[in-house]
């Protein structure tokens, strides 16, 4: 009796080992597999993107002591200064800038789109297509052994735009670098004001900037490692780009790749801290070198 008592033990131990084994097998290479592309974890490096973003804040406090120094910049430049008393009391402006969905066909492609009507604006001729098959540098993200790797996001679009699964994002040196092709042999140039305050992109020009989707602030980001997994690159949450196009006494107005039924209004309060948290990344464009922000 006591050998087949043992033996039955045995074997319902047997049994509980092979389930959870089967389990947790499956967890690994299936259900694990499916999550790589949301899987969150702190920034573990200062790269690119967390070094602009440890020092937002430090930037946002400079800022509180240049109401002054903003006077004689905006008066330079002939355009408006935010800091002026009641500045947006009596004021409102929206460019006309044509809007542009991203789907169905670039899923995660919004810094093509929001780039191809930043230069449809100034009236270049070109589609989101042309811009992410001739200008925008992409590279791979792949995973092995449950390990995520891909290329550094200010170098490169890192997956692919087109794609809904395999598409990440980048950030504003890649598309930076993307305009300047394209506007090869133009008088038009570009600038990354990545770090500056949103309301120094207030103006008669739209601004390219990153943003949260539906204007959230950053709470999680990505991470991978190159090939030779000597680096970690961290690429936030949800990164979203859109076209800053206007403005009033309460909002700020967008041409959001995503909404492209009409021109967003946004909170200004909420469009700012949602700008502040994604690393305050920005792209104006102007005609000749006497433009803005020389």
């Amino acid at each position: 009796m006591k050998k087949k008592n043992i033996l039955i033990l045995l074997l319902f131990i047997a049994l509980v080992f092979f389930l959870f084994s089967t389990i947790y097998f499956y967890h690994e290479f299936h259900v694990e597999k499916e999550k790589l592309k949301k899987a969150l974890v702190p920034a573990l490096k200062e790269d690119y993107f967390t070094k602009i973003s440890l020092t937002a804040e430090s930037k946002i406090n400079i800022e509180k002591n240049t109401e002054s120094s903003f006077a004689e910049y905006s008066s330079k430049y002939q355009i408006p200064n935010p800091y002026e008393e009641n500045f947006y009391s009596d004021k409102k402006k929206i460019l006309d800038v044509p809007r542009m969905g991203q789907m169905p066909l670039f899923p995660n492609g919004c810094e093509a789109v929001s780039a191809t009507m930043f230069l449809n604006y100034f009236g270049f001729s070109i589609t989101a297509e042309d811009f992410i098959n001739n200008y925008l540098p992409k590279a791979k993200v792949w995973e092995k052994d449950g390990v995520r790797y891909g290329p550094n996001p200010k170098d490169f679009y890192a997956g692919d735009p087109k794609d809904e699964k395999r598409g990440w994002g980048t950030f504003a040196p890649v598309i930076l670098n993307a305009l300047e092709k394209s506007l090869d042999g133009s008088s038009y140039l570009v600038s990354e004001t990545t770090g500056k305050n949103i309301n120094y992109l207030i103006s008669d020009l739209p601004a390219i900037i990153w943003v949260g989707v539906d204007y959230q602030e950053l709470s999680d980001v990505y991470m991978w490692f190159n090939e030779s997994e000597t680096e970690v690159y961290t690429y936030p949450k949800n990164s979203h780009t859109v076209l800053l196009v206007g403005y009033d006494k309460d909002n700020f107005y967008i041409n959001d790749p995503l909404k492209p039924e009409e021109t967003v209004k946004v909170s200004r309060t909420i469009l700012e801290k949602s700008y502040n948290s994604y690393g305050r990344q920005s792209i104006i464009m102007y005609q000749g070198r006497t433009g803005l922000f020389k």
